[in-house]
């Protein structure tokens, strides 16, 4: 599993490096309009995510889940009714492009391009729809590192297939062409990985069951329920701010938002390999191991949860300081704010993995929908009297009550566990680390030091240290300390012995 979650950082750090890379570089060959009509043609990609209905995240509930009960037939005939169901929707996508392309085009006044480019898009996202299929299956059972790898090539070949076509002088179209190459290639990779890593599962059109269709569409429909309440809570904050304060003031939030978003990526990528696992427990009845995979899980997203929410807190605001220029100093409080929050939902990750995993979406759903609901109102009533900082507030108050008060004692419930027994077993001890070191840094007054780019790096270093110095003594465990020892002095044996050798 710490391989496996290791590893989800890098599909990550690689999307994230193309993307930086990427984007200037078409804005410049492209030019402002045609770079327009792209970025536009793959917001139509991204809708037609919505037609999946999360069938992916039943995949990643139900083969693991029979799996541990040693019913592979059963886990084959989710996968192949899931193969199925995504088939008749990428048939959907296609029709759906071929009708709405024309309109599209005649409604932006894109031209011939954009037509055919909605068409070329509809083809690519009806591709990935199995594609995405395999991709969860290898999730489901575990083969992370994998799935991970596949992800990646798939990213490399579509930046490469997208400079070559700039490079030789072609446009949109043959760009769209390319984006269809790379999917049909990673969908290739795809089939032959899981034929290869999973041969317990059989894909066959007999195995397709309707009592499975209305499993994945049942956990599905949940986890988008759940999923939209969510993302709508977020959108929300800038329907607020612009209504209540300025237009200006929505683009300050934006950029403290974006950040959160990316620091709740970097947290939440490893942590995603509990979801299986716990489904797998499960349908062993290894209730003991659910447990004690619930806690660890816990402390480990605290541990990293704290220590992103300490680099925000000490070198956020000059980081914003220093990307975007002045003028964006409330973006520096608002960033403290939304850190709180992504601390508390980030530090209680293990909370909606065991209950998603263990089939307990509906109560996910529900207490997205309050949590949305709850800090929407609060974020209207406290950004009348604070502005955006009190818009902030109101979505991290609710966070902070349904998913460190509410959430917490149900799964705690659920599990026989003492509520406060386990917050100090699992999350007091980093809490206390952030707090402490959180103080002495503004004590001290270290984030004003950070006025360039090589002293705020410096300063993270330094903070990093601390926080894993202080970690390392108080919150891992004697067994993790001497794994940790062992481990460090086989590294320098190995360089030791490299060194030598190279003598």
């Amino acid at each position: 599993m710490l391989v496996s979650a290791l590893s989800n950082w890098f599909p990550l750090a690689v999307n994230t490096l193309i993307g930086l890379l990427l984007t200037p570089f078409l804005i410049a060959q492209l030019g402002k309009k045609d770079y327009g009509i792209w970025a536009l043609t793959l917001s139509f990609v991204g809708y037609y995510g919505l037609l999946r209905l999360s069938v992916g995240t039943g995949i990643m509930r139900y083969v693991p889940f029979y799996a541990g009960r040693k019913e592979h037939e059963a886990a084959s005939q989710v996968v192949s009714t899931g193969l199925a169901m995504f088939t008749i929707v990428g048939a959907l996508i296609l029709l759906l492009s071929a009708v709405i392309a024309g309109p599209a085009a005649r409604f932006y006044k894109g031209g011939r391009d954009l037509a055919v480019l909605v068409w070329i898009m509809g083809i690519v996202a009806a591709a990935e729809c199995p594609s995405r299929i395999f991709d969860a299956t290898l999730r489901a059972r575990e083969r992370w590192t994998i799935a991970n790898v596949v992800t990646v090539a798939n990213a490399i070949l579509y930046a490469a297939g997208l400079v070559t076509c700039l490079l030789l002088g072609y446009g949109l179209i043959e760009m769209g062409c390319a984006v269809i190459g790379s999917t049909l290639i990673t969908l290739i990779i795809n089939i032959f990985v899981t034929r290869r890593v999973c041969p317990e599962l059989r894909l066959a059109v007999s195995l397709v069951k309707w009592q499975r269709v209305r499993e994945l569409l049942a956990f599905g429909v949940l986890t988008v329920i759940g999923t939209m309440a969510y993302s709508l809570a977020l959108q929300n904050h800038r329907l607020i701010i612009g209504k209540l304060v300025s237009l200006e003031a929505v683009g300050v939030y934006a950029v403290a938002a974006v950040l959160i978003e990316k620091v709740r990526s970097v947290v939440w990528a490893p942590l995603q390999v509990s979801w299986p696992r716990f489904a797998l427990l499960d349908g062993e009845g290894d209730y003991v191991g659910i447990t004690r995979l619930f806690q660890k899980t816990t402390r480990y997203s605290g541990m990293l949860a704290s220590w992103t929410a300490l680099v925000l807190l000490v070198a956020g605001p000059s980081f914003i300081r220093l990307w975007v220029g002045d003028g964006f100093e409330t973006a520096g409080s608002v960033l403290i704010v939304l850190g709180i929050g992504c601390l508390v939902e980030s530090s209680l990750y293990a909370n909606g993995s065991l209950l998603g995993g263990t089939g307990r979406q509906g109560m996910v759903s529900l207490f997205a929908g309050i949590e949305a609901i709850g800090g929407f109102a609060l974020s209207i009533v406290l950004g009348r009297k604070m502005g955006m900082v009190g818009v902030a507030w109101g979505f991290v108050v609710f966070v902070a009550l349904m998913r460190g008060l509410i959430v917490s004692w149900y799964v705690c419930r659920l599990l026989m566990l003492n509520p406060g027994t386990h917050f100090v077993q699992t999350l007091l001890r980093p809490w206390l680390i952030l707090t402490v070191l959180a103080v002495v840094g503004y004590w001290l007054g270290l984030p004003t030091y950070a006025n360039g780019w090589l002293p705020w790096l410096g300063l993270v270093c330094i903070v990093t240290a601390l926080y894993g110095v202080l970690s390392f003594l108080f919150v891992f465990t004697q067994q993790e300390r001497q794994r940790a020892v062992e481990k460090a002095r086989h590294i320098l044996a190995r360089v030791d012995l490299l060194a030598d050798a190279r003598k």
